[in-house]
């Protein structure tokens, strides 16, 4: 909501093109990244739609059909916001502790397939034992 009240969302622009252009607003939060992969903006944009606060408009790129975020309704994505502000959950995202949970995750992971392919060699090398 924030990203489209700015002054740096310009329109019309296709939605693949805004997620984009979000993406990079927020490239300088360490784990933005790894959060906004899991958004579903489309989803994000449809509901925003659903509310009147943007128009969306399907035309041709190219070859392509892709829907365009057309215009805003400054005044409605005020209302929205102000609604998404008293109804989120009262803890903020921490995107470090994000970050740092999946480079948790990933470094589990890799430990976990050392020791596999460890408890494979032992297993290797006992059959090796016991078939002489």
């Amino acid at each position: 909501m924030k990203f489209l009240q700015s002054d740096k969302f310009n329109y019309p622009i296709p939605m693949a093109d805004f997620f984009d252009d979000l993406r990079q607003s927020y490239k300088s939060i360490k784990g933005a990244y790894e959060y906004l992969s899991k958004f579903d903006c489309q989803r994000a944009l449809e509901e925003i739609y659903n509310s009147g606060a943007i128009s969306l408009v399907e035309d041709s790129k190219g070859a392509q059909l892709i829907r365009f975020v057309m215009h805003k309704d400054n005044d409605k994505i005020e209302q929205l916001f102000r609604e998404n502000h008293q109804n989120r959950p009262k803890v903020e995202i921490d995107l470090e502790k994000l970050a740092s949970e999946i480079n948790d995750e990933e470094s589990l992971k890799k430990r976990q397939e050392e020791q596999r392919k460890a408890d494979e060699e032992k297993l290797r090398l006992c059959r090796l034992f016991l078939s002489k």
